[in-house]
């Protein structure tokens, strides 16, 4: 069986997910424009996993669990 990469965001994170992303799909609605897709980055940090972040819009939302 293969591996699998897990990546959990806390419960802040995830609020602060769904805040930025249903802003910017509102915003885009609101423009009369086909909504976007939401990118979210993860910065795994290598030397201790639980430091990881998430990102969105170049702002950071909080921490992961990888």
């Amino acid at each position: 069986m293969g591996q699998k990469l897990v990546i959990t965001l806390t419960e802040e994170a995830t609020e602060k997910y769904f805040e930025l992303a249903r802003a910017q799909t509102a915003a885009e609605l609101d423009e009369d424009c086909k909504p976007s897709d939401v990118w979210l980055t993860v910065c795994i940090a290598a030397t201790n996993l639980y430091e990881s972040t998430a990102i969105l819009k170049n702002t950071e939302i909080g921490e992961v669990s990888v």
